[in-house]
């Protein structure tokens, strides 16, 4: 848990970057996790005046890691240069994870552990691993220890046949070990209960991709960076669909029960992406006479109900706000991580209608209406992608970029996380 607001000194934002995110189109990503967190770093500290020796840690967020990534974080320090001294670990949290990283580094931060963080999160999820299931593993196991010719040939001959099929570690990742429900049954309940329509959703999705084309048009994705491959650069998040309307999103089926109505039009997407940021208390920004981009004031996390965990935000952005003394009205930004339109939609209809927020998320209306036109404004990740450990970061840094660009002050980013959790984030600029 973060340290209660004002209790050290402020932790600066100095500068980010992110990749562009990239949509899982069936072959695997050329890149490893590894490969785009140290990409967006480098293209960082191109742009920074502090060079990588200059970071006291790295702190990394991966979910799925490649199997020779075993702590990535340290893997991604040592290939940016930033010395063998330097620590690194690594954090999970789910969909979380890029924010957990953030606050554990405010945490080190703020207890004068460090003076300057790396903070990376990092997602490649259309490598995700097949798995092998347990009688193949016990099988596999069997085979190593035969000795003899004999023992080997009849060893062949108990080949588990009907185990053969992989496991999807991406699908298993994606489901709820406590009651079996993938992410998306837990956004069709959200649906039930909310008594959001498909036709909500639908339309919910179409102006989220409306945004991220508008804001791409108009060169507001300031972040993000190039991605140059052998075949050619990769300038802007590819998922976005400017042509989406609501006749084409009606013809798709659910995904996830037969007369449901999450889909894949309004659902995030599978996707592969990065983005970093560089961390730093007020006596290294002096040092170093660096204008930061912002300060993140506080970081919070709650827990929910893991059967509707898409409605973790609206306990977690409660508490910063009141935390903070804040209403929705001293909120000029509000940036929450799209995992699906109806979880969203939830999490707005239980802050505007005070009798479904007390009933599943126990809140009062002290906070306000909550003001739609202050929602992502440049477009989600069902536009944009949610690579799960970098969308902690994406939004953290739309949100200091957008305070920013528009000469606004204060800005709330939210996330959900499977397993019932929500995490939040009161972002300023400076």
């Amino acid at each position: 848990m973060s340290l209660p607001k004002n209790s050290v000194e402020p932790i600066y934002v100095i500068d980010g970057v992110r990749t562009p995110f990239m949509r899982a189109k069936g072959p695997r990503g050329p890149w490893s996790a590894a490969d785009l967190g140290v990409y967006a770093a480098r293209a960082l500290f191109m742009k920074s005046v502090i060079p990588p020796q200059a970071v006291d840690q790295v702190i990394a967020a991966c979910v799925n890691p490649s199997e020779d990534e075993a702590n990535i974080a340290r893997i991604m320090g040592l290939r940016l240069g930033c010395g063998i001294d330097v620590p690194g670990y690594t954090v999970a949290r789910n969909c979380g994870a890029g924010l957990q990283a953030i606050d554990n580094a405010i945490q080190s931060l703020q207890l004068g552990l460090s003076d300057c963080s790396l903070v990376i999160g990092t997602e490649v999820m259309s490598r995700a691993p097949l798995i092998c299931p347990p009688l193949v593993a016990d099988w596999l196991s069997a085979g190593a220890a035969c000795k003899t010719t004999w023992q080997k040939m009849k060893w062949l001959s108990q080949i588990p046949l009907r185990s053969l099929s992989p496991i999807i570690s991406l699908k298993q990742g994606l489901t709820d070990p406590t009651n079996g429900l993938i992410m998306g049954k837990t956004a069709q309940e959200i649906a039930y209960h909310f008594d959001i329509a498909r036709e909500e959703m639908d339309r919910f999705a179409v102006a989220s991709h409306q945004k991220a084309h508008y804001a791409w048009e108009n060169n507001q994705m300031t972040e993000v960076i190039p991605l140059i491959t052998d075949k050619g650069t990769i300038i802007r998040d590819d998922g976005i669909r400017a042509d989406n309307s609501l006749q084409k999103l009606a013809q798709l089926k659910p995904v996830f029960e037969p007369y449901g109505s999450i889909t894949a039009g309004n659902s995030s997407q599978i996707t592969d992406g990065a983005g970093c940021l560089l961390l730093a208390t007020e006596s290294f920004i002096k040092k170093y006479q660096i204008q930061p981009m912002g300060i993140i004031r506080s970081v919070r996390w709650t827990g929910c109900d893991p059967k509707m965990m898409g409605l973790g935000p609206v306990q977690a952005m409660s508490r910063i706000l009141i935390e903070n003394q804040l209403h929705f009205e001293d909120i000029d930004l509000i940036e929450i991580n799209e995992a699906f339109a109806a979880q969203v939609l939830g999490v707005m209809k239980s802050f505007s209608d005070p009798v479904l927020g007390a009933q599943y998320c126990g809140i009062d209306d002290r906070f306000g209406p909550f003001p739609e036109e202050k929602l992502n404004i440049w477009g989600g990740a069902i536009a944009l992608g949610h690579p799960i450990a970098a969308s902690g970061i994406r939004l953290v840094l739309r949100a200091l970029n957008g305070l920013r660009s528009q000469g606004k002050k204060r800005a709330l980013v939210s996330l959900c996380i499977g397993g019932g959790q929500g995490g939040a984030a009161l972002v300023e600029s400076v």
